[in-house]
């Protein structure tokens, strides 16, 4: 760091020889050595490559953050580099950098890989953002009903199957406030969030990051999740379902769900998408605010001659279709998890890859590991909520 700092003051020193400081823009180093694109997303087309440790302008960044649009000191070279391979100079916020949108070269036209009915639901599922849907008026109001109701603001729950209940899943975002095990990098303002929701959901865990849930099992689908069968700690009531025994005792504001891989392998997709509206459904009812995700799996997922890929394209727009039909947010891993090895996932070809002491490590192992990559898109959904839905004030 004491390197980086000395280099950056270099470029200062050379920049002010030509123009008056203020005019000097954002300033950057790469980590490692890095391709520009054209667009932020990664992608065939490479329009240039800077060295390790090359000094770059920041012109802005995308609307979540995980690319920015920069260009060399020498101005021979303009892109799109993941804002992970980045170390900021100090005075760098990266929230607080303007939002481009700059495409810098003609794409080229994708050759069509599967059949047109395939490549039609292709489409649509990169149609969506990876952050959509953060902030709108109702889920302003689902959280004011919320609060009404008794709600906590600083309190969220996860609900999930095994890629949720492993302990790589936000929880050592929870650990590091009692001993140091994360690297935020470019993403240092996400601290503020962190520090927001570090409040204790219930006896014994400190936050909600680091604390586990009724709703948070191995193997569970959306019909395990309604099911009271399912609830069978103590604390949970007579024909209460997991759902429900959660929001009771919790009081969350916001809801994480990842849910679905049991009901690709067992169940149909109406099925699936009929249980996920009624889980959304009940949690606006009850003033928490369900953050859905999408999920990614190989093609040849479980075996090649039984594959489940295409049908897991249909579940994923089923969950676009309880998106657009409540308005809700939504982490789109899924698109994400299109641009890392693997998609993600890891050697057992069934969970989110990850890889221990880089859980919450975001200077670009985000881009090796599906885990890490989840973590990240939704500590900033958490943020995006934070600022522009339970910072609103909420009427008397």
């Amino acid at each position: 760091m004491l390197r980086f700092g000395l280099l950056i003051a270099l470029c200062w020193g050379m920049l002010t020889l030509t123009v008056r400081a203020q005019d000097v823009p954002p300033m950057g180093i790469t980590r490692v050595p890095v391709s520009l694109y054209p667009s932020p997303e990664r992608g065939p087309l490479m329009i240039g490559e800077l060295a390790q440790r090359s000094a770059v302008l920041i012109d802005g960044r995308d609307p979540i953050g995980l690319w920015l649009l920069v260009q060399s000191l020498e101005g021979d070279q303009r892109g799109w580099i993941a804002a992970g391979y980045v170390m900021l100079s100090a005075d760098v916020n990266l929230y607080d950098l303007p939002i481009r949108e700059d495409q810098l070269a003609t794409l080229p036209a994708p050759t069509p890989a599967y059949s047109p009915e395939i490549n039609a639901k292709l489409d649509r599922l990169f149609a969506y953002p990876l952050l959509y849907q953060m902030e709108s008026e109702a889920m302003r109001a689902t959280f004011e009903r919320g609060v009404a109701l008794g709600n906590r603001p600083q309190v969220f729950v996860k609900i999930g199957d095994s890629n949720t209940a492993n302990g790589d899943f936000l929880r050592p975002i929870g650990m590091n406030l009692t001993r140091p095990v994360c690297d935020y990098g470019a993403y240092s303002y996400l601290t503020e969030t962190v520090a927001y929701f570090s409040v204790s959901p219930r006896e014994p865990f400190s936050n909600s990051f680091d604390s586990t849930h009724f709703t948070v099992r191995d193997g569970l689908g959306t019909n395990g999740l309604l099911d009271p069968i399912w609830a069978t700690d103590p604390a949970c009531g007579a024909n209460e379902s997991l759902l429900e025994c959660e929001y009771r005792i919790v009081r969350p504001s916001i809801a994480v769900i990842l849910i679905g891989l049991m009901d690709l392998e067992h169940h149909t997709i109406d099925f699936f998408r009929s249980n996920l509206a009624f889980i959304v459904e009940r949690s606006l009812d009850l003033g928490v605010i369900p953050v859905l995700t999408t999920y990614a799996v190989l093609t040849d997922y479980p075996t090649a001659e039984q594959s489940l890929w295409e049908k897991s394209l249909d579940l994923n727009l089923a969950i676009l279709d309880v998106v657009d039909q409540y308005d809700v947010p939504l982490i789109h891993l899924w698109r994400a998890q299109q641009s890392l090895p693997n998609v993600g996932i890891g050697p057992d070809r069934t969970h989110l890859k990850h890889s221990v002491g880089d859980f919450c490590r975001f200077t670009g192992e985000e881009w090796l590991y599906g885990g890490t990559m989840r973590n990240l898109l939704t500590l900033q959904a958490l943020d995006e909520i934070r600022r522009g839905v339970l910072n609103f004030s909420v009427s008397p």
